[in-house]
């Protein structure tokens, strides 16, 4: 049996954003601590109000538009959305290197 958690990984590693953002630790702490405690909608929310910003403008549409759908589509993670908040916290650690630089 597969772990679902590692199919989700597997999947926001093949993400060409998640890959390419440089993502600032706050922002993912913050996004990941509001899924946690409130959701999908309010993260979505959260997200669409910091995208507005210049400062959270590109990390914000990649949660939005390639993490949050893969989140989503896990039972186990709607079900505990602690895990969520890991996974968000630890993009940086799914980025592969290239050439010395993530």
């Amino acid at each position: 049996m597969n772990d679902p958690i590692e199919d989700v990984l597997n999947q926001l590693r093949q993400k060409p954003g998640v890959q390419k953002e440089h993502f600032s630790s706050n922002f993912l702490n913050t996004a990941g601590d509001v899924l946690e405690r409130e959701g999908f909608a309010t993260t979505r929310l959260f997200l669409q109000d910091k995208r507005e910003q210049s400062a959270t403008r590109r990390a914000a549409g990649v949660l939005l538009e390639e993490v949050l759908p893969v989140l989503e589509s896990c039972d186990r993670i709607r079900q505990n959305r602690g895990i969520g908040r890991l996974i968000i916290k630890s993009l940086p650690a799914l980025q592969t290197y290239r050439g010395g630089k993530r």
